[in-house]
């Protein structure tokens, strides 16, 4: 049953009135003319929802509101997600909500947020997660606009390491990656949030839903917005590239007027080099960031160890690309690590005398429907055109959309090695050939002198 709630407009404190049914919904005050989030009634500070207290609103989004409260039971301070009341009936909505925890409660890993408990009380169902004291990175590009190729490179590193452990131990896909699921804690730790719409290929390997596109417009892959079938580790490698495009950039890969067109440029629309939209950024970030994102799953990195090497490389100078080789000439893989021993990412500079309030309310360019600004849309996939791509809409030279090698490695037999590299080593290989030859021939004539010293002494 429908009816009227009335609540204070939390920027100029004026009195607003707005249907139950819109909750969570935004609406322009009528005093001070700014976006605002209608409230899930009967929600308010100190409401005991089962073992929690609400203590204070964190945020909102499609599905419901974050709470800061505190789990009695366990005395500790937790975030807390409520479904939005509208949706409680819904089968739909209240199977991907409850799947968010049982999602989340499978991974145990310090690049990702850790899920306590779920459940219903009343018409609220809940997920209580554990609460950083932070800053979403969605969050800091609305203030920073975007962050500097260093900063930005750490964070996606850490949100590989959560990925990779998802993929590697749990056959799990995000299918969301984007900045606003990017936790920053106060020492510029990232942590990966929000399995709303996750996918376990483990445990459902055949599932699939055709013309059912999961993911936000401006961060999803090209398999995703074609609504493909078999999907792998890669779909989320694409959008994480797209998410490291953002926050070096500071904009999107692709903008268009609406959600569809973003959708059909992911497709066909080669991508302008990130280095054309800000010169600061580096040839060799510039180049990784091409590789996660090329349009065929294939031409991307082939692991998620790969990924992480090549992020490395990148934050040392190194172009990436390229075999780091260990002992015996092994390909060398690289370990699980929560990036602790590197300097920390500092919150403070612009950000410090930000209002949580004004980003709250700043929202997302993304169509959002699930909790943390989700986005489920059904519509027709972007359907396969074998005609000839699209221009990019401020390409103004060959160079602005030229697409980085792909980075597979071992590469399949299509790829091509830019000239650079394969210069590089093929003097590498040269030297490595005459030191081999040249160790070779000092045995050779040591063994002949030890044989020659022994005779002449018989």
């Amino acid at each position: 049953m429908d009816f009227e709630i009335i609540f204070n407009c939390p920027e100029c404190g004026a009195e607003v009135s707005a249907q139950s049914s819109t909750a969570g919904q935004t609406l322009q005050c009528g005093a001070c003319f700014k976006n605002i989030t209608i409230p899930i009634p009967g929600l308010e500070e100190g409401l005991e929802i089962g073992d929690f207290v609400l203590r204070s609103k964190l945020g909102s989004g499609g599905m419901g509101e974050v709470w800061l409260a505190t789990q009695i039971s366990m005395r500790r301070l937790v975030a807390l997600k409520i479904l939005l009341p509208k949706f409680s009936d819904n089968k739909r909505f209240v199977d991907r909500f409850l799947s968010e925890a049982a999602m989340a409660g499978q991974l145990s890993h310090p690049n990702i947020i850790t899920a306590y408990s779920a459940g219903q009380v009343g018409n609220y169902y809940y997920l209580a997660t554990s609460y950083i004291d932070g800053m979403e990175v969605a969050t800091k590009l609305k203030i920073d606009t975007k962050l500097s190729e260093r900063e930005a490179l750490k964070i996606t590193r850490d949100i590989a390491f959560a990925l990779k452990y998802a993929w590697d131990e749990h056959k799990m896909l995000h299918r969301d990656v984007k900045p606003g699921n990017f936790m920053l804690d106060r020492k510029g730790f990232a942590r990966l949030m929000d399995m709303g719409i996750s996918k376990s290929l483990k445990d459902n390997p055949e599932e699939s839903a055709t013309n059912i596109i999961m993911g936000t417009p401006d961060y999803i892959s090209p398999e995703q917005a074609k609504a493909e079938k078999n999907i792998d580790f890669r779909t989320d490698l694409y959008s994480l590239g797209a998410s490291l495009y953002h926050m070096v950039t500071g904009r999107p890969p692709f903008q268009a007027e609406t959600p569809g067109k973003v959708l059909q440029m992911h497709v066909k629309t080669p991508l302008t080099p990130p280095e054309n939209i800000n010169p600061a950024i580096s040839k060799e970030c510039s180049a990784l960031i091409q590789m996660m994102m090329a349009k065929a799953p294939n031409d991307r990195q082939s692991s998620w160890d790969y990924v992480i090497d090549d992020i490395e490389a990148v934050l040392t100078g190194r172009m990436p690309g390229r075999k780091t080789l260990g002992l015996f000439g092994k390909v060398k893989k690289t370990g699980d690590s929560t990036s602790k021993a590197d300097a920390v990412i500092s919150l403070k500079g612009k950000s410090a005398s930000f209002n949580k309030k004004s980003a709250d309310n700043a929202g997302d360019s993304g169509m959002t429907v699930a909790m943390d600004s989700n986005a489920t849309m059904k519509m027709d996939a972007v359907a396969e055109d074998k005609s000839e791509p699209v221009p990019s809409s401020d390409s103004n030279t060959k160079a602005r959309t030229a697409q980085a090698p792909p980075a597979n490695r071992p590469p399949p037999k299509t790829r091509t090695v830019p000239p650079k590299i394969a210069e590089y080593n093929k003097r590498f290989l040269n030297k490595l050939n005459m030191l081999i030859l040249t160790a070779i021939i000092f045995i050779i004539v040591l063994a002949i002198v030890i044989l020659a010293v022994y005779h002449m002494k018989k």
